[in-house]
C-alpha cells in the first residue's frame, strides 16, 4: 500500500536578498545556510515560519554554477510558508 503524506513539501526554496535600495538577488534553491544573531540555521524545502536577526554574517546557497556566498549585516532573516 502506498503512504501518502498529508502536506507536500516543496521541492526548493525561493531566496531572495534585499538591501534598502532594493531587491539585491533571487534564486530557487535547495539549501541555504545564514549565520544569525541567535547562531547558524540551515533551511529546507518545507522549514517552518522563523525570525532572525543578522547583526553581521554570512550566507550561503547552492547554485548550478556552484556554492554562492555573501556578507550581509543589520539585516534579519524571514521564513515564511510557500
Amino acid at each position: 500500500k502506498e503512504l501518502k503524506m498529508a502536506v507536500k513539501i516543496p521541492d526548493s526554496v525561493k531566496f531572495f536578498i534585499a538591501s534598502a535600495s532594493g531587491r539585491y538577488h533571487q534564486v530557487d534553491t535547495q539549501e541555504i545556510y545564514v549565520e544569525t544573531d541567535d547562531g547558524d540555521i540551515g533551511i529546507l524545502p518545507g522549514h517552518q515560519p522563523e525570525f532572525h536577526l543578522v547583526t553581521a554574517g554570512f550566507v550561503r546557497w547552492k547554485e548550478e554554477e556552484g556554492e554562492k556566498e555573501l556578507a550581509v549585516f543589520d539585516g534579519f532573516l524571514q521564513i515564511e510558508p510557500d
